[in-house]
């Protein structure tokens, strides 16, 4: 029952959140030290503002993982909401479905699809499925990391007219798609500090097979503070560049998040 209860709460958060939002480049922040069963948690950061207009931001990620012998299963969403008047000002989203295959003591195989859409990088849709290999490794109880590479296949919908369909102002640019190759490569560590504190770090580069010039980079980094047994207070910083960005949309963004989260294994 405490399984249905955590799986039904996770589900309603970011089920809730969809109706409101478009999700984000998650990739896999998802950086959990082997647990047998049922692990998983849940990231909110919230905050309200008021003055002479209504700022209201929204941030909810999610997963929830399954491991049975040297199979791995797992499901993250993230939603991100930014509204001021009651007006979208950022909208999106992600959804990611993953696999791992255990298949020697340090090596993996995993497989992956992913939806993904951003409102403020006028990304429609962006779906990726993919395959790759990873090596991991745990050289004491405080320090884990891993690397990996891997194959993927990008759809991608470019709008700039999201959230302009009503404005008459608005110079309409055609839109535009993109089926492309790319390789991934990733890098990503775990280091605790002491019992309750720990941080976390992962890049990903991830260029078009075809024209390297033509990739993108994210770094993450998260320092956590841990309150209680399965809740933590973080700060975490996310990095975003593309070389060929949308139309009018910068080749690098980034936010800077602070909040709680709550895990159970």
């Amino acid at each position: 029952m405490k399984i249905i209860f955590y799986i039904s709460l996770l589900s309603l958060l970011s089920l809730s959140s969809l109706g409101y939002a478009q999700i984000f480049n998650i990739e896999n922040f998802v950086i959990e030290k082997d647990t047998i069963g049922f692990s998983g948690g849940i990231d909110l950061n919230i905050s309200l503002v008021k003055n002479t207009k209504t700022n209201f931001s929204f941030n909810n990620y999610g997963y929830i993982e399954y491991r049975i012998h040297k199979h791995l299963f797992s499901l993250t969403s993230h939603v991100h909401i930014k509204r001021v008047d009651y007006e979208d000002d950022i909208n999106n989203n992600s959804l990611l479905l993953k696999y791992d295959y255990q298949a020697r003591k340090h090596l993996f195989f995993e497989s992956f699809i992913q939806n993904y859409t951003n409102q403020v990088s006028k990304i429609n849709n962006r779906f990726m499925v993919g395959s790759g290999a990873r090596f991991q490794f745990v050289e004491t109880k405080k320090f884990m990391y891993s690397f990996g590479s891997y194959f993927m296949y990008v759809y991608e919908h470019e709008d700039d007219n999201i959230g302009h369909e009503d404005d008459e102002d608005h110079i309409k640019v055609p839109s535009v798609y993109h089926n492309d190759l790319r390789l991934g490569l990733y890098l990503s560590s775990v280091y605790d500090l002491t019992e309750n504190i720990s941080f976390k770090l992962a890049t990903f580069y991830q260029p078009e097979i075809t024209y390297f010039k033509d990739y993108r980079f994210d770094l993450m980094a998260r320092a956590s503070l841990k309150i209680f047994k399965n809740l933590e207070y973080n700060i975490s910083y996310i990095l975003s560049l593309d070389s060929y960005p949308a139309f009018e949309v910068p080749t690098t963004q980034y936010q800077l998040l602070n909040g709680l989260s709550y895990t159970f294994k």
